[in-house]
């Protein structure tokens, strides 16, 4: 039997869920959206152009200096998104080549390139709006491919609001920064476990009921906060285990972006590392928040607001996520 609080807490979540339902641009929920391109030069002036996008981005499109571009059949359909094949016609070496891309910044965040030569270098880089080209690289190093992926990691947790809301609310639940940073580590430990077997492919779930589970979790966690003490042990296995799912989704969001194949290892810590950074970043501005307004009357109304709005948004997130698993289950 839920207690009369979080049974009181639980109805006006539902209430803010209904208001969500009713206005869902208010409730953007954390998504991919990326495109990937792969160019593959088969011989010296020819390549294959595979182009994939995580949303439909009908606005999305590419041209590459001195390069006739035609489409090779119909966009298939994948569980990570939409994928169309072309076949570039160049004069000439494909390397040095100017790509522009158009459509950015719209449908689209940024887009992975990945880039191999006639004799069979790599090279991948990171695309974004305000600059939508590039010069085909040069194959990159284990270290700087690191690098980009660490930036590429960062701007996703920035995006990922269901993330950041369930360590938001795990901090307000546990307070106490020594148990703050052992749930961190805990959480930490298992997101990175379920990040790498996923990214992998030692894992392969449906993205659909991970989406789901993440939601639930910040419902879950939400309901909990001001309600009793938090007790070491049970905070540690609930950060430990949420963890899990939580690295189950990011995971996949980076399967969808793409991994350079030759340096997957130095991409994937990289964004790793990127998440992790930003997860510590919102950990840490949270316990600033709390310290700086301790025992004001802000501090109440801004950890009440956290609250109901986050259980809120988990509550239409769980609710939208579970009705398209649904929703596909019938196709």
């Amino acid at each position: 039997m839920l207690r009369r609080s979080a049974l009181i807490q639980l109805l006006r979540f539902v209430a803010l869920t209904l208001l969500l339902i009713a206005v869902p641009a208010l409730a953007l929920a954390h998504g991919m959206r990326s495109a990937y391109l792969e160019i593959d030069e088969t011989v010296s002036g020819s390549a294959i152009v595979r182009v994939r996008t995580t949303v439909d981005a009908p606005s999305f499109a590419f041209d590459m200096d001195g390069c006739v571009v035609e489409p090779e059949g119909r966009a298939v359909l994948s569980e990570s998104g939409r994928v169309r094949s072309f076949r570039a016609h160049c004069e000439g070496d494909l390397g040095g080549r100017t790509v522009r891309l158009q459509g950015l910044g719209g449908e689209l965040e940024e887009a992975t390139l990945w880039f191999r030569d006639v004799a069979g270098n790599e090279a991948s880089a990171v695309v974004l709006p305000q600059q939508p080209s590039l010069v085909l690289p040069a194959p990159r190093g284990s270290l700087q491919t690191a690098f980009d992926y660490v930036a590429l990691g960062l701007r996703h947790i920035a995006g990922g609001l269901d993330h950041l809301l369930f360590l938001a609310l795990l901090v307000l639940h546990v307070r106490k920064l020594r148990l703050v940073l052992l749930a961190e580590t805990a959480f930490s430990l298992s997101h990175g476990l379920a990040f790498a077997a996923t990214s992998l492919g030692w894992i392969r779930l449906n993205p659909a009921p991970v989406e789901a589970c993440i939601a639930l979790s910040i419902v879950l966690v939400a309901l909990d906060v001001g309600r009793r003490t938090a007790q070491a042990r049970e905070v540690l296995l609930l950060a430990f285990s949420f963890g899990l799912v939580h690295g189950l989704g990011f995971a996949g969001g980076l399967t969808e972006v793409g991994l350079p194949e030759k340096n997957a290892a130095p991409a994937l810590m990289g964004f790793g590392l990127g998440v992790e950074l930003g997860q510590l970043l919102m950990v840490v501005t949270m316990l600033a928040l709390l310290r700086g307004l301790r025992k004001r009357p802000l501090q109440l109304w801004l950890e009440r607001g956290v609250v109901l709005g986050s259980g809120g948004l988990a509550m239409f997130w769980l609710f939208s996520r579970t009705i398209s698993l649904f929703i596909e289950e019938t196709r």
